[in-house]
């Protein structure tokens, strides 16, 4: 690999006869390495072990904007405004689709699997978000389920984005999907959000949002409604 040519070897042990154990690399080069991959190559890497999490939470995330996205029959999941990952039911499991290749998992759920991906990017301490959007566009009962499910994930302790937004096609399943909101609020760094905006939701079900205990804590300075965009935004300051 042309990799280990580099100066970074020089001075190791490591002699070109053959190519070194990931394991036996100086723990500075692994940083390095890990430090090039791009976000979702990071994500997968914090599966392999215990050590390789660590270096992998140990680093600036290179991460500013996630989009989470419920479509007919599977999920997509875009980093940074690139769609890196899709997960497709099928009729005797599911498909896994990234940027480079496809994998057709027997048996596998899109939901877990993509739900447990979502974990893994949400969990990481020192993941600092721009933006984090959560977009419904086909089954209201899958992108009601998705939200409630991470909502109650005890595994991911703080979200720190300035900008969460929630969109759906219709106003009802933003309403039908207050107490995941609510549950999802709990888990956004107040510090943090500057803006929330509700894509399609009416003013009943914004003032509902608004009854939650994330508010009485928290005061919104202005309230802004979208007619362009059939929004609402509620601005932190």
């Amino acid at each position: 690999m042309a990799f280990y040519q580099n100066s970074e070897f020089k001075g190791t042990d490591y002699d070109g006869s053959s190519k070194p154990k990931f394991s036996d690399l100086p723990i500075e080069v692994v940083y390095k390495i890990v430090d090039k991959l791009e976000p979702v190559h990071r994500i997968f890497l914090r599966y392999v072990s215990k050590s390789l999490r660590t270096i992998v939470d140990d680093l600036q995330y290179p991460l500013r904007q996630m989009e989470f996205h419920e479509i007919e029959n599977g999920l997509k999941i875009f980093l940074n405004h690139v769609e890196k990952v899709k997960f497709t039911r099928t009729k005797n499991g599911c498909e896994v689709k990234t940027r480079y290749q496809k994998a057709v998992i027997k048996g596998g759920n899109y939901l877990e699997l993509a739900l447990g991906l979502l974990e893994s990017i949400l969990s990481n301490p020192r993941l600092r978000l721009n933006s984090l959007i959560f977009g419904h566009h086909h089954n209201a009962k899958v992108f009601s389920y998705c939200i409630k499910t991470l909502a109650a994930n005890e595994k991911i302790p703080k979200i720190y984005t300035a900008n969460l937004s929630i969109s759906a096609s219709k106003p009802t399943i933003i309403k039908h999907t207050v107490s995941g909101i609510t549950g999802l609020l709990s888990l956004i760094s107040k510090d943090e959000l500057k803006i929330l905006k509700l894509k399609t939701a009416d003013e009943a079900t914004m003032a509902e949002v608004m009854r939650t205990e994330f508010f009485k804590t928290i005061q919104a300075t202005k309230i802004h409604k979208s007619v362009l965009e059939n929004s609402i935004f509620i601005d932190f300051g």
